[in-house]
């Protein structure tokens, strides 16, 4: 199944209708700008003019004021009805307000104040502080309020000079930071807290009133709104604190003084149920209470005073009545009859005049409008033109009026307010402006989304097969920059909108004309082109009338009535349309129609009706579901007499007892309801029978999770006064039980994620046959079908599968094999149980957010889906039954379309509305009943609540593709899966197992109903769409329109998301599926023993021109075991015309590929391959050369002119023989190989064997023929194709020896040639069994990644590893080339002749190898125990591990499997066969004489078990020595010993554990080993031998000793600690007289010293105090040992911000050997030793900064480059030359330039090294990249160059930052698990030593999967490398600085000069 394309393509689907919301609604919700200016008090009217500028300095009407706003208080609360006998809770509860106004009338008023909707009170606050109005988009910012910027009242209050004291509402401490005087703000938006704000303003409200440290005081109330929202306003909760207000408003006007205007105001009205947010007369009109101790309104009935007053007035009347500037943007009127008219008498007429209010209030209103115009240009031409023509003439009429010291006419005041009221009207017009080309490009993009859904839709094969989005990607984001950077050139600024829009509108047709282009491909011919779009049929009809429908103000109102007979008519369709198809009774079976990818057995008459009546009764069920949904309802302001459910309304509202009871009870019972089925449902389909973590959920977690949503219902329900005790433990429970819910429900989900698997698997016990012990049989009981084609992993699991039912074998029967069948329960089931369980959680989940009444909505909108489901399979099982099945797993649109108009059903069946008062804001505070600190949570839960229904229908929305398979007829009856609950056997159904079977046609369903479901929510949207742009002046936009699209963009937004989600779930299962299919074989990626191959016949044809090969292979099988079925190896070949050929038939096969485990399966369907016969398999292939180091792989090189040559050649080991050709690429699958080559005439071809004819072929070809191979594994194989040169040699044994390389180098053979024919006949004669071949071949390939490999007959090694000049390869080159040939050569007996069974005993071959690597070229020093450092690591492998995946086979090429190694004595016993390493302690076994290996000897455990002949062999006391336990000991746990060594006089106390760096010392544990001890003493230089057995023991020794030394020669494999004064001994011994001991025996004592420091055993100062002895040292062995140990130290530090202590320590290091460096001479005389220490001790001296070092080499230089290169320097000092040279830009350039030039291995070797130390960061970056390319600098030498850089301390973060950069590429070309990928990861991160390193490493290294490397060993050991560094730093560093400290103290250390760099 392809799971990322799928999920890729549906993101960018959904996010291509993202970008088309985000255009229209910037195009359609704009905000009206804001003006930023603010007004002032000279602006207020011209000089001259009565209010003039000293209107602000004269007297106000007003010098205080007390606003009292309590929110939500509606009109209605505040009238007071006399007549009213039984008022409700809400009503005649504030009489003060009656009482005053009848009292005083002229004191005082009460008003209807209308606000401006959104009635939300982020914008009510905005709308009366500032004057303006808000717009629509601003209901957003409720959940995020940001500051008011415009002018405003405070702002205005503020630079007057008033105090302003606010108490109350925190939402005003954001809108107006630090603008008040004192400010004591409550947190507000726990809607459930009556109290808190109002206890909060009344402890402070009285006492700030009656100080006099304030002008103006603003208290914000919220118990009423508070009230509203929690109960509703017919409670008595409300009466409560109406009362409570009513209290408030009598204190305050009795603590008023004259000068005091009182202000009681709402901010906004509520609705029935105690909502707001829209724009009905409910939620908009408040309450205007307006009050002074001194009179301010004229008599009652003089003037004719406004029913309603626009919130907008108060800002403009205020500010007057104040004596402020009213603020800059405000619209408002004054409120004239606060303002005396002309025709009043004095007293009065000191202040400002309705005429003078009215004036200065149009003056600022124009002049706000003449601002607002130049800014916005969005208030029409004409309209603008119309109110300036108006003000025009005001003006002049007002200054002629003025002038006539007569009052002021009222015509005129009448104009002045019409001018007013018109401004304000074309401001509420205009200011919901447009932007019309975003709005057309948003539909536009939102309809090619259509279209391209559709077209996914109708086209899935093709995208699944070929679809890829980089092209279309790749194109709309380069589009995407054109646009941005032509708006930055022309404009200066970017608009994201359209770079957005540019790339989804040119991606999506840039795909569409793809899709078009290959629409085809599919099918054949004309008949295989599909439309793009599909018919139009009777769902999509449907979809398509809903769409236009919503251009209809009265469809959006009754949308949720429609979409219920919608769905219910569609419903009824079903069943109507099978009717009219004749497929609802049962008919006979047409043979004609194809069958489709179900079976379509003939089944009974009965079988259709009883699947036709389950349709009906689902249909049944469906209908009255949908009937019951109704009651749950919401209601619209416009459905007028609409009453809401009761169930919406929290239990808490519910005042009669005995009502609320019963809801619980239904809502438990329904949650109860709900629980039951889901679990029963899982274990009716047998998923609740194992243990995993997705059955703990459904077991434990769900009801657990119900029980805690039960209570909480019951807690939240309980009424306050009821249990006034208790308030505190009821409020800890609010908390505690929803939380505890919350994470129930989330582990829940997790777990499913973690493990969705919901399969038991039962192993059933059969007969066995006595004796007999075969493979287990496996029968998931899913009853595989017979015709089933299996594209897909496991092969041979489904044949077994397969085989097990198709024999038809009853239950208990047994195989051949007589081991026991496996039931898989709940298999039938593995998809949709997780996504049923996973629905179930989050069901539960929104639940808790919703009033508890909705739990019977939820088990309505379970019984719905459930109905929906059975529906479409009953549909689809009675089209199958008939034969009208097309085929496929296609989900038709009728079934999806149902499927989506249930999420709009069930969104208005849980009360909700596309309206914004609608939205309940409660489910913010489920859990959390005090509020939160931020705003996303609580969006979050409301957005859930919201869109519950959306979720739950987008999440289930894969069950539509399960379901008929799940509820599948087979057999006459309903197929519920094998296994019932109770675990009865039913009959075996496929069920989805189907989908596993074609994983192609599964990924392609999957897509298309995904992309159908987007498609219908994306279709709605884009009506939405159109119908708010046609619409945009309708009356009813902002009302109806408008909203609807919010929601539905929202809608499909949630929607989208949790598509993907319930997509990326069904291939989270898919993948666990395929997982648990591996385990089910304990060798899934071994091959069957079916089969074995015989002989190969290959013919292989290159091309070095195209790059790719061709070839065709016979194999020669043997049948060891009855099949029908034929499993090997291939990787990345192109496979065809494959047959079978017997007695000279060709029976074809099909062929069936497993990427993940390289293996292709052959299934034959008329033959049965018996067991003990023989067949040819045929085959054709063809790939292309690969481009890594591995498989058939292309070279190049570069000639003397420049030209570019190219060859092929091979390297198979481990597992790349399969990448060549199809083969049993396993070693132990050996065979012999005919071998035939086609070339060009200029090349020549080489093999394992020697060629025995050229055949010339028609075509101008060749084809060499070589001769038959011995028995080898395929690893072993290999072929060149080349135009290589070669030199010749016969040896002593007559083996024909060749060295090939190419032509400009072949004179570089000559060495190599001649140490081969003498290591070649050294063997023969040692080994005793000749070489079997007639030829040894030794080839130089230019491109190499490994050191060498020994393909028997023909070993390939890199140019380095073989070419040889005397002039210019120094002493180590020719060292390290003899070695390796050593090495390859010895291969050809221990590996080629005698070969591992399997890669976990690795180390067979290659310690045998190394062993006589070392013993064939007898070098004088013995190799260091380099396999320590890595095997001392806890991730260290032992010698022998099991391993199985490629990866981790090519990962078993390390250094350990390299060194360890044991005596080899076995050759001739399994000489051409497989053995595994009880075969080599067999061999071993002391009594078993080499030339007496008979069966007759071997004991009955197949060792040798007669007394020793030897006595040397003794080891311990008189035991034999069992070589098959002590060996076991060291191969089988990794790791290797400490032994801890104490002397007490003649006594020595042996103790052993395992040698572990790491901090873990739990894994120290249970380790013990057979380790045979060595040892000399001061007394005696005889070498003395004891085998430690145990823990502890005690070795006597005959008199008492000075010292005593284990380990003779460091012939053992351990590490020994001198505990006591051990190490002092030593110490003393080494200064005084160190060559008492050899040299070996001195570098093993400096190495076990530092190696015990690492794990706290030995301090660093005694470990440094030994090291001291070095400055007499002059061999190389403890020399080089020095250094190794010494400079890791101060490269440490390097890392480090610690310069001085570095600089110490080098000091130190060079002022030690400085005598001998001094000493050395720049030549190459000497010995080899003696060369290859001054080779090292010169590179380090110079590298170091020694100054005579530098010196000399800087001259050496100078005069090489002088002579162009051309000077010959001595080979041992070239290096350090090169170094110096290395340290300027030109000295470097030269070297690279000689380095191009170069055809000398080693010269360009030492130059590469050079080069990579330079401290030169440039030029080592560009090296890198270089190596990389592969162009001057080959990629094999890549990770040699970025180790070498990431030692430089100019170059270690370079290193780091490219093995991140490029880590897919090295992965291409090492290939995944290599030892050069490992030794790059440990090579580069080795030597830090900081935690900021490691954090780093860590955090790339798990950003990985594991196909890209997570897991691999190799990073386990950088890590634990950088761990033991970092502990190694704090403990021992205070150690170090003190220790160097002394030393320079006592003179020691001398500061050599550039010892920094």
């Amino acid at each position: 199944m392809k799971r990322f394309p799928i999920l890729a393509l549906l993101l960018w689907v959904a996010t291509m209708f993202y970008v088309g919301i985000f255009l229209f609604v910037g195009g359609f919700l704009l905000v009206r700008l804001e003006v930023s200016r603010s007004s002032s008090c000279g602006d207020l009217l011209t000089q001259g003019e009565k209010g003039g500028p000293e209107f602000c300095q004269g007297e106000p009407r007003f010098q205080r004021a007390v606003i009292l706003i309590i929110d939500a208080l509606k009109i209605d609360f505040a009238r007071f009805d006399s007549q009213n006998t039984a008022p409700k809770p809400f009503e005649n509860k504030l009489p003060v307000l009656e009482e005053v106004m009848s009292s005083q009338p002229t004191h005082s008023r009460l008003f209807s104040f209308r606000a401006d909707p959104p009635t939300t009170t982020m914008q009510r606050i905005k709308g009366f502080t500032t004057g303006s109005l808000p717009t629509f988009i601003d209901v957003g910012n409720n959940f995020a309020s940001s500051a008011i910027l415009e002018d405003n009242l405070v702002h205005q209050l503020g630079q007057a000079g008033k105090r302003v004291v606010f108490m109350g509402d925190d939402t005003w401490e954001s809108l107006f930071p630090k603008k008040f005087h004192r400010s004591l703000p409550f947190p507000s938006f726990n809607v459930k807290d009556l109290h808190t704000v109002d206890d909060g303003i009344l402890q402070n409200l009285y006492p700030t009133m009656e100080g006099s440290d304030w002008d103006v005081l603003i208290a914000h109330f919220l118990g009423v709104d508070h009230c509203g929202h929690r109960f509703g306003p017919d409670h008595p909760a409300m009466a409560d604190k109406l009362t409570q207000m009513d209290g408030v408003i009598r204190s305050v006007i009795g603590r008023l003084e004259n000068d005091t205007l009182l202000v009681v105001m709402g901010d906004h009205g509520m609705t029935d149920t105690g909502d707001h947010g829209g724009e009905s007369l409910k939620e908009t009109d408040a309450a205007l209470f307006l009050y002074s101790p001194a009179e301010i309104f004229p008599a009652l009935g003089v003037e004719v005073e406004p029913e309603v007053v626009p919130q907008t007035d108060l800002v403009p009347t205020l500010a007057l009545l104040l004596g402020i500037p009213i603020p800059y943007s405000s619209i408002g009127q004054v409120l004239l009859p606060l303002f005396p008219r002309d025709t009043q008498t004095a007293g009065v007429l000191d202040y400002l005049t309705q005429a003078e209010a009215l004036w200065i209030n149009s003056k600022q209103v124009n002049r706000f409008l003449e601002t607002y115009s130049q800014m916005a240009k969005d208030i029409p031409p004409e309209s603008l033109s119309l109110l300036r023509a108006d003000f025009s003439r005001l003006s002049s009429e007002y200054h002629k009026a003025s002038q006539t010291g007569l009052p002021t006419p009222p015509a005129l005041v009448a104009a002045l307010q019409g001018y007013l009221t018109a401004v304000r009207d074309t401001c509420r017009a205009s200011w919901a402006r447009f932007h019309p080309l975003k709005m057309v490009a948003g539909m536009v993009v939102l309809a090619t989304a259509c279209v391209l859904c559709l077209a996914v839709s109708e086209l899935p094969a093709v995208l699944v097969e070929g679809g890829s989005l980089r092209v279309p990607l790749a194109v709309g984001a380069g589009l995407a920059g054109v646009v941005a950077a032509l708006q930055l050139l022309n404009g200066g600024y970017m608009d994201v909108s359209w770079c957005l829009g540019a790339f989804a509108l040119s991606s999506q047709l840039l795909f569409l004309w793809k899709l078009w282009c290959t629409r085809g491909s599919g099918g054949k011919g004309k008949a295989g082109r599909r439309s793009l779009l599909p018919q139009l049929t009777v769902p999509l009809l449907v979809l398509l009338l809903r769409c236009a429908s919503l251009l209809s103000d009265s469809y959006v109102v009754a949308e949720g009535r429609v979409a219920t007979f919608l769905l219910c008519s569609l419903g009824i369709y079903v069943p109507f349309c099978l009717n009219w198809d004749g497929l609802l009774l049962p008919v006979s079976h047409d043979p004609s129609k194809p069958p489709g990818v179900h079976p379509s057995p003939t089944l009974s008459p009965s079988t259709v009706r009883r699947e036709s009546l389950t349709l009906l009764v689902c249909l049944g069920v469906l209908v009255g579901s949908l009937y019951l949904s109704l009651s749950f309802h919401g209601c619209r302001e416009e459905q007028g007499a609409c009453s809401p459910s009761a169930f919406l309304a929290p239990l808490s509202r519910v005042q009669d007892s005995r009502l609320r009871n019963l809801h619980y009870i239904l809502s438990v019972a329904s949650l109860a309801a709900w629980t039951y089925t889901l679990r029963r449902w899982l274990r009716h389909y047998g998923n609740l029978n194992c243990a995993g973590p997705a059955v703990f959920t459904a077991r434990w977690l769900l009801p657990v999770a119900s029980v805690c949503l039960a209570l909480h219902w019951a807690v939240s329900s309980t009424p306050e006064e009821s249990f006034r005790s208790l308030s505190e433990l009821i409020g800890l429970a609010l908390v505690v039980l929803p939380r505890a819910a919350y994470s129930l429900l989330g582990l829940g989900v997790a777990l499913i994620w973690l493990d969705p698997l919901t399969v038991f698997l039962k192993p059933r016990q059969q007969h066995q046959s006595r004796g007999s012990v075969l493979p287990p049989r496996y029968r998931a009981s899913t009853g595989i079908s017979p015709q089933a084609e299996l594209h897909h992993l496991i092969p041979q699991l489904y044949q077994r599968m397969r085989r097990s039912l198709e024999d038809g074998e009853p239950a208990g029967a047994a195989e051949e094999d007589g081991r026991p069948a496996v039931e898989a329960y709940g298999l039938g089931t593995v998809y949709s149980a997780p996504l049923v369980l996973q629905w179930g959680l989050l069901g539960l989940g929104l639940l808790m957010l919703h009033s508890e009444g909705m739990a019977l909505s939820f088990l309505l909108l379970l019984l719905e889906a459930a109905a929906l489901l059975h529906l479409h399979s009953s549909s689809t099982s009675l089209a199958l039954l008939q034969g009208a099945h097309t085929g496929g797993f296609s989900v038709p649109w009728t079934s999806v379309l149902l499927w989506a108009l249930a999420a709009t059903q069930f969104f208005h069946a849980t009360g909700h509305l596309p309206t914004f008062p609608s939205i309940q804001w409660g489910a913010a505070f489920v859990g959390f009943p005090k509020g939160h600190t931020g705003t996303l949570l609580p969006a979050s839960l409301v957005t859930l609540n919201t869109f519950s229904a959306h979720i739950l229908f987008a999440v289930g929305c894969p069950l539509l593709l399960f379901w008929p398979l799940v509820c599948e007829v087979r057999g006459g009856r309903r197929g519920r899966g094998l296994v019932t609950g109770e675990g009865e056997e039913g009959e075996d159904a496929v069920m989805e197992m189907r989908l596993r079977e074609k994983p192609q046609q599964f990924s392609c369903a999957l897509l298309q109903l995904a992309a159908r479901y987007l498609f219908i929510h994306g279709a709605q949207v884009l009506a939405s769409v159109f119908a708010a742009a046609i619409l945009r002046r309708h009356l009813m936009v902002w009302k109806v329109f408008a909203p609807k699209l919010m929601f539905e963009a929202s809608g499909f937004v949630v929607t989208s998301v949790f598509v993907l989600v319930g997509m990326a779930m069904v291939m989270r299962v898919d993948m666990a599926v395929g997982s648990w299919f591996k385990r089910l074989l304990p060798e899934q990626s071994r091959l069957p023993k079916t089969v074995r191959p015989l002989h190969y016949d290959l013919l292989i044809h290159p091309n070095l021109t195209s790059l790719n090969f061709s070839g065709t292979v016979q194999i020669q099988l043997e049948i060891l075991q009855e099949t029908s079925t034929v499993i090997l190896h291939s990787k990345g070949l192109q496979i065809s015309k494959v047959a079978l050929l017997k007695s000279g038939r060709v029976h074809p096969l099909r062929v069936l590929h497993s990427l993940a485990l390289e293996q292709v399966a052959l299934l034959s369907d008329d033959i049965s391959l018996d067991k003990g016969s023989q067949y040819v398999l045929q085959m054709e292939f063809a790939a292309n050369l690969s481009d890594s180091f591995h498989g058939f792989y292309k070279s190049t090189y570069h000639t003397r002119d420049g030209d570019i040559r190219f060859l092929a050649s091979t390297h198979f080991e481990p597992t790349h023989a399969r990448t060549a050709f199809p083969c049993f690429d396993e070693p132990a699958f050996k065979a012999n190989f005919s071998v035939r080559i086609r070339r060009e005439a200029r090349h020549i071809t080489l093999s394992n064997m020697p060629k025995i004819k050229t055949v010339e072929l028609a075509n101008g070809l060749l084809e060499d023929v070589f001769d038959i191979s011995v028995k080898m594994s395929t690893y072993l194989v290999a072929f060149i194709v080349s135009d290589f040169l070669s030199i010749s040699k016969t040896s002593q044994h007559g083996v024909k020896i060749s060295v090939y390389a190419v032509p400009e180098k072949i004179d570089q053979a000559g060495f190599a040639l001649n140490a081969a024919v003498k290591l070649l006949d050294f063997y023969d004669d040692y080994f005793g069994i000749p070489y079997p071949l007639p030829k040894q071949d030794l080839a130089a390939i230019p491109d190499f990644q490994s050191g060498a490999m020994e393909n028997w007959g023909l070993t390939t090694y890199r140019e380095a590893g073989l070419l040889f000049n005397p002039q210019r390869s120094s002493a180590s080159d020719k060292l390290g080339i003899t070695k390796v040939i050593a090495h390859e050569l010895a291969h050809q007996w221990f590996g080629n002749l005698v070969t591992m069974q399997w890669w976990n005993d690795l180390w067979l071959n290659e310690g045998f190898a190394k062993f006589m690597e070392f013993v064939s070229v007898n070098v004088t020093y013995p190799e260091l125990q380099v396999a320590m450092e890595v095997d001392a690591l806890s991730s260290s492998h032992p010698i022998s591990t099991p391993v199985e995946d490629p990866a981790e086979i090519r990962e078993m090429f390390d250094d350990v499997s390299y060194d360890k190694i044991g005596i080899i004595r076995y050759l001739r016993r399994y000489s051409y066969q497989n053995t595994i390493n009880a075969h080599l302690w067999e061999s071993l076994t002391n009594i078993c004489q080499s030339d007496r290996l008979d069966e007759g000897r071997l004991g009955r455990d197949g060792f040798c078990s007669e007394r020793p002949h030897s006595a040397a062999s003794k080891w311990y006391m008189e035991d034999d020595l069992n070589v098959k336990a002590m060996m076991e000991t060291w191969t089988l746990q990794e790791g290797f010993p400490m032994i801890t060594v104490e002397v007490s006089g003649r006594e020595v106390k042996l103790s052993q554990e395992r040698y572990l760096k790491s901090a873990d010392q739990s894994q120290n544990s249970g380790f013990l080993w057979q380790v045979p001890l060595t040892y000399i003493t001061s007394h005696s230089s005889t070498v003395h031998r004891f085998l430690l057995k145990t823990k502890t023991d005690v070795l006597y020794l005959p008199e008492e000793v000075e010292w005593i030394k284990f380990n003779v020669d460091m012939s053992g494999y351990y590490t020994v600690h001198y505990d006591g004064r051990g190490w002092d001994s030593i110490i003393t011994l080494l200064r005084l007289n160190h060559t008492a001991l050899s040299s070996n025996d001195r570098a093993s004592l400096i190495n076990n010293v530092f190696q015990l420091v690492s794990i706290g055993k030995v301090p660093l100062d005694k470990a440094l105090e030994l090291s001291l002895y070095l400055s007499q040292e002059t061999k190389i062995m403890p020399v080089m040992q020095g250094l190794s140990e010494l400079v890791p130290l101060y490269k440490l530090m390097e890392k480090r911000d610690m310069e001085d202590i570095e600089n110490q320590m080098k000091s130190y290091i060079v002022n030690i050997f400085r005598e001998l460096i001094d000493h050395q001479s720049w030549s190459d005389s000497g010995s080899v030793s003696q060369r290859m220490l001054r080779s090292n001790l010169l590179l380090f001296a110079c590298v170091r900064g020694h100054q005579p070092c530098i010196q000399t080499a800087g001259e050496l230089f100078r005069k090489w480059r002088e002579s162009d290169g051309n000077m010959s320097l001595p080979t041992d000092v070239s290096l350090a030359v090169y170094a110096v040279g290395a340290r300027t830009p030109e000295g470097w350039d030269f070297l690279f330039e000689k380095y191009r030039q170069s055809f000398f291995s080693s010269t360009k070797r030492q130059i590469k090294v050079a080069l990579s130390i330079s401290p030169l960061p440039d030029k080592l970056q560009w090296l890198l990249e270089q190596s990389l390319e592969g162009g001057v600098l080959k990629a094999q030498d890549l990770p040699h160059v970025l180790i070498q850089v990431s030692r430089n301390p100019r170059g270690y973060k370079l290193a780091w930052d490219f093995l991140r950069a490029n880590w897919d590429r090295l992965l291409k070309k090492f290939d995944l698990g290599s030892p050069t990928l490992a030794s790059m990861v440990v090579g580069v991160t080795n030597q830090y030593s900081t935690r900021e390193m490691l954090e780093e490493v860590q955090g790339f290294f798990r950003s990985l999967r594991k196909e890209t490397g997570a897991g691999l060993r190799c990073i386990q050991q950088a890590l634990e490398s950088i761990e033991e560094n970092i502990r190694w730093m704090d403990k021992n560093l205070p150690l170090l600085k003190a220790w160097l400290d002394k030393q320079g103290d006592n003179g020691s250390l001398h500061r050599t000069t550039g010892a920094g760099r």
